[in-house]
């Protein structure tokens, strides 16, 4: 088998993207980021969630992207996968990280998607569950990036623990701050969603 290729994207990469000039710029003039704050809102309203709920957030999501939501995927999933689901969304809301089979139970719920997946866990805790998509991954892995790769469950986990540790970076730390300062929107963004929006941002 054919050794896994790994990520480009060193912290050192990141630093110099989050200082850019034209990343900063694009992120300043953001025009997503209110709606962006008021799919967050209408998440954190949902304390408990039930499969309606569940249901809700992942039409939101499908709302900001560009495939559509395979309903018949979701009316396939029977009761037991419907409770284990559930199961595994709660427990990302409460902040605990998701293994790459537990994504990939939540993939089956989320059109079968990496990135839909990334998304809905984004949106129940965005302080933990980075946003994954096709150019955070060209920022991350490699340029081009194969559809089949970018699907990965692993591949997503291996970002988010990169993410984890580059967040309690000092210099990260301080770089987040100052994006922060960029637009009165990302006030209260948390850490994640904004250096996820750095890759998002520098790419072209």
């Amino acid at each position: 088998m054919r050794p896994k290729r790994p990520p480009t994207l060193t912290r050192k990469k990141w630093l110099r993207a989050a200082n850019a000039q034209g990343v900063q710029s694009r992120i300043k003039s953001d025009s997503f980021l209110e709606v962006y704050q008021t799919l967050l809102k209408e998440a954190d309203h949902r304390k408990r969630l039930s499969w309606i709920d569940a249901v809700a957030l992942l039409h939101m999501v499908y709302a900001w992207m560009p495939r559509m939501l395979r309903v018949d995927l979701l009316n396939g999933i029977n009761q037991q996968e419907r409770a284990r689901i559930l199961k595994l969304l709660t427990k990302a809301q409460r902040g605990q990280v998701l293994d790459a089979g537990e994504l990939e139970t939540v993939m089956i719920f989320s059109n079968k998607s990496a990135v839909g997946a990334s998304k809905v866990l984004h949106l129940l805790n965005p302080n933990t569950y980075p946003i994954w998509d096709s150019r955070v991954a060209n920022e991350f892995l490699w340029k081009k990036v194969a559809q089949s790769t970018l699907n990965k469950a692993d591949r997503y986990v291996a970002y988010q623990e990169q993410m984890l540790k580059w967040s309690k970076d000092t210099d990260v730390k301080r770089s987040c701050a100052r994006l922060r300062k960029l637009n009165p929107l990302l006030k209260k963004a948390s850490q994640m969603r904004l250096m996820e929006l750095v890759l998002f941002r520098r790419a072209k």
